[in-house]
């Protein structure tokens, strides 16, 4: 995977596949070679192969054939860095996420609590108005699990093309979506459920009386003012319709 530009080269590492015949010219070295790297396709028949090539070697006299070991732990340890910074990511998002959940969750159940009354003074159990609460959690959590995980693909398409060009790898592979799948499924319905646990229970522990007290307080502490243009305005209505 070569870079795109001569300005992209100054900071991608890159080669230049050049045939045989050219490189033989260029440094006056026709028909000479330095060295053949030979790599088996199946692992099986790496000894087969390794034997052939020994026999051959063995009728030169200055020719030799050594092992070649290649480090990708060292050549892909900047990768690993930076996919553990990835994934310390997606856990401090994971985390926020549900911290606002929490929060959302909880001040909608306190803003509620006359609408969980109203339930319970018609018949309506704790139990069933947690369960009330909870399918609304697991309603939204499934949608916004299915949007995310649209919008998802795509980010992880795209950020998979940015870190191959980062580190100029050239690989036609696809993802591992099954298991990406299943994680992101369950942190998109168990998070949320985990975060609206304390809020739901929450909501199940309204009181009739504490509400009523409080709509009580309410009418109470409006101003005399407020009630005597209420009369006026009532009263004016009765007089018009008295005239008409």
């Amino acid at each position: 995977m070569g870079p795109s530009s001569w300005s992209m080269a100054k900071y991608h590492p890159w080669s230049v596949a050049v045939p045989l015949s050219v490189v033989q010219d260029w440094f006056g070295l026709a028909g000479k070679i330095e060295n053949i790297q030979i790599k088996s396709l199946n692992i099986p028949d790496s000894m087969i192969v390794q034997q052939q090539v020994d026999k051959w070697v063995n009728r030169y006299g200055n020719i030799y054939m050594q092992p070649v070991v290649l480090d990708f732990d060292s050549h892909f340890k900047e990768v690993d860095t930076f996919f553990l910074a990835l994934y310390i990511a997606g856990f401090l998002g994971i985390a926020l996420s549900a911290f606002i959940i929490f929060n959302s969750l909880y001040v909608s159940v306190r803003e509620r609590k006359n609408e969980f009354a109203a339930l319970k003074t018609i018949g309506y159990t704790p139990g069933q108005i947690q369960a009330f609460v909870l399918f609304e959690v697991l309603l939204l959590s499934v949608i916004g699990t299915a949007v995310g995980l649209l919008f998802g693909y795509g980010l992880a398409v795209l950020l998979k093309l940015i870190i191959f060009m980062l580190f100029s790898v050239h690989d036609e592979s696809g993802m591992v979506l099954a298991k990406g799948m299943i994680v992101s499924v369950l942190a998109g319905i168990l998070v949320p459920i985990a975060a609206s646990l304390y809020p739901i229970r929450q909501a199940g522990k309204v009181s009739v009386i504490e509400a009523l007290k409080e709509i009580r307080s309410e009418a109470v502490s409006r101003k005399p003012w407020q009630g005597m243009i209420g009369a006026l305005l009532i009263l004016s209505g009765f007089s018009s319709s008295i005239c008409s």
